[in-house]
């Protein structure tokens, strides 16, 4: 985890939070709940006064959001609350030139190592109602909305939020995390060259998939350009393509047998989520990570909506998803096909290539040739080396 969290813990610190808190406010609240609203929040609850008050009479703690080079990104901060047994999230506030980098990943990861550090049973915090990109960024990392309320807060003003809970999984000392690539892995299509067949340009498109996923281009770039090729699809090509998915032989297995030892399984992909979703939901898998698609007045723009899920952030998934569950990476599984797996199969205790690409089998410590993914329980028991 590159990002760091660093504590406030000097008058300095706390000077310099009342700081970054104005800036993040400001950048942000005014255009969800008015420039009024949001100079009064400020003065309560992110003042220097308040901040003070929170550290001394409630117990709270902040940290600053510092990426890898050493900058401060950010902030957040909350309380454990001792009837609840749970940690209380109050803020996780980033700066505008900073959202985008996957930080609140990391920052999610540090409450769930200080949730099981300090036996708490799970973490919540509030969001604005009318913040969907903050809801759908908490929904994106486990959290769910559990209760709904509106508070008034003086002169007037009313929060107007959810609440969110993020339970702290109770796993066996002997679980592991099963982390696979979906598009001819988890299933055996490629989820856009379905889409680009719906385009009218699925063999342009799937001669792109092909090369990107040998490692001949670069995924970003690849990815972009075959995206750029479904402009003008109506939202129901998700429909359709949904309609045309099946699972690899053993896939539903798998998650069933993983679940029925008590692990976790994940997946990861260079794919969409408008359709990964329902592939999730259909296999009853616990994770997923992938692209999403941009769509103005129910038609694709051509553009995606959403950081590229590249080769890193596949590898930070497995990273952060072992760290949240408590699994220590040795007891981690990866598979894929493609060369954008490679990572992530070299990093997990257990790296599979399954029916992959040549690079890719190349560099993974163990590979399944045959499109049954049931035998890597085989590789994993410790059976076999391949299958």
């Amino acid at each position: 985890m590159a990002t760091t969290m660093r504590p406030v813990r000097t008058e300095a610190d706390q000077e310099e939070l009342e700081g970054l808190a104005a800036q993040i406010w400001g950048e942000y609240w005014p255009a969800l709940i008015g420039e009024a609203q949001t100079r009064y929040m400020v003065e309560q609850f992110q003042s220097l006064g308040a901040i003070r008050r929170d550290m001394a009479e409630h117990a709270y703690e902040y940290w600053f959001v510092m990426d890898g080079d050493g900058r401060t990104c950010g902030y957040t901060g909350g309380h454990v609350e001792p009837e609840t047994n749970r940690f209380f999230i109050s803020k996780i506030y980033l700066k505008a030139s900073e959202r985008g980098r996957h930080l609140a990943s990391d920052v999610v990861a540090h409450y769930m190592a200080l949730c099981r550090e300090r036996g708490l049973d799970a973490m919540y915090l509030t969001v604005n109602k009318h913040n969907e990109l903050g809801i759908r960024c908490y929904r994106g990392h486990g959290f769910e909305v559990i209760d709904a309320v509106e508070t008034s807060i003086g002169e007037g003003f009313v929060m107007d939020d959810y609440i969110m809970e993020k339970r702290v999984p109770q796993l066996a000392p002997d679980a592991r995390l099963i982390v696979m690539d979906i598009d001819s892995t988890l299933i055996n299509e490629e989820v856009i060259d379905l889409l680009g067949d719906e385009a009218g340009a699925g063999e342009q498109v799937a001669a792109i998939t092909e090369r990107a996923m040998r490692g001949e281009l670069d995924f970003r770039g690849a990815l972009e350009e075959r995206v750029g090729l479904l402009a003008g699809l109506d939202a129901g090509v998700f429909d359709r393509a949904y309609a045309r998915v099946t699972f690899t032989p053993g896939a539903r297995e798998l998650v069933a047998e993983a679940h029925r030892r008590g692990w976790r399984v994940g997946v990861v992909s260079g794919g969409f989520h408008e359709v990964a979703d329902r592939i999730v939901a259909a296999a009853d898998i616990d994770l997923c990570l992938a692209n999403r698609l941009e769509a103005v007045d129910g038609r694709l723009t051509g553009r995606l909506a959403s950081d590229v899920v590249t080769k890193q952030r596949k590898l930070e998934a497995l990273e952060r998803w072992a760290t949240e569950l408590g699994i220590p990476m040795e007891r981690t599984v990866a598979m894929g096909d493609g060369a954008n797996d490679i990572p992530m199969i070299l990093a997990a205790g257990t790296g599979i290539a399954f029916c992959a690409k040549p690079k890719t089998r190349a560099a993974a410590p163990h590979a399944i040739d045959e499109r049954n993914l049931m035998l890597a329980l085989d590789v994993i028991d410790g059976k076999v080396e391949n299958a």
